[in-house]
């Protein structure tokens, strides 16, 4: 059933696995290679990652970073930029969207974006880390 009048909604796991409900999270690192997942978004809207971060038990202040990228090839791969203007002058950077986990807890995050890329791409490291790396479970929903 299609939400917000969406005449199509697509959803999927992106990290980590559903099992009778129990989402059960991917294991972090600082390398976003190790937490990526790529798709076609060409036709749709819309895109919302939904997260769950779980912080390791014993870990305080870690951060999780979420890089976009997109492509019109699926080989050729472009940061999404970030746009600041000041007196009429756009400067772009990389962006990048962090978020701040609950120390030794679990934490979650919905992230919409609008898509007019023809293959998206996103990749989850963990910052902050003393010892344990913590794990993500991502689930996506694309719109028409």
């Amino acid at each position: 059933m299609s939400s917000l009048g969406y005449t199509n909604q697509k959803t999927m796991v992106a990290l980590g696995s559903i099992n009778d409900g129990v989402r059960t999270g991917s294991t972090l690192s600082t390398t976003g290679s190790d937490n990526r997942y790529e798709f076609p978004s060409g036709g749709y809207s819309k895109v919302d990652v939904a997260l769950l971060y779980n912080m390791d038990a014993a870990e305080t202040g870690n951060s999780i970073e979420l890089i976009f990228e997109q492509s019109p090839d699926g080989e050729n791969w472009y940061r999404i930029p970030n746009e600041t203007v000041t007196d009429g002058t756009s400067t772009l950077n990389e962006r990048t969207f962090v978020f701040t986990g609950n120390d030794g807890a679990s934490k979650e995050l919905s992230i919409g974006i609008d898509v007019w890329y023809k293959n998206l791409r996103f990749s989850v490291v963990e910052t902050g880390v003393a010892t344990n790396f913590g794990d993500v479970f991502a689930h996506l929903t694309v719109s028409e």
